[in-house]
């Protein structure tokens, strides 16, 4: 944890149980903490709406289920700061 310094969380179709939750949610405070970056990724096939802890809400999301914009693109910015190529 002390040499991240970008964390993606993955949504897909399947959910997470009860025991991962309570993992994913001290994992991200950790995070959050240290202001590490945090980008959720929403991934094709996710139909539900995501459950998300309060803190990931206004943060900027990366949904696969869309083409434009294109969510590589902002990954990649989210995660560089930079556009391929730049």
């Amino acid at each position: 944890i002390q040499s991240i310094h970008t964390a993606l969380v993955f949504i897909g179709p399947g959910g997470v149980g009860p025991w991962q939750d309570k993992e994913i949610e001290g994992f991200l405070l950790k995070l959050a903490e240290k202001e590490c970056r945090i980008i959720p990724v929403i991934l094709p096939g996710c139909t539900m709406e995501p459950d998300i802890p309060f803190f990931l809400k206004p943060l900027m999301w990366v949904d696969y289920r869309k083409t434009v914009p294109d969510p590589f693109e902002e990954l990649l910015f989210g995660i560089t700061g930079r556009q391929r190529g730049g």
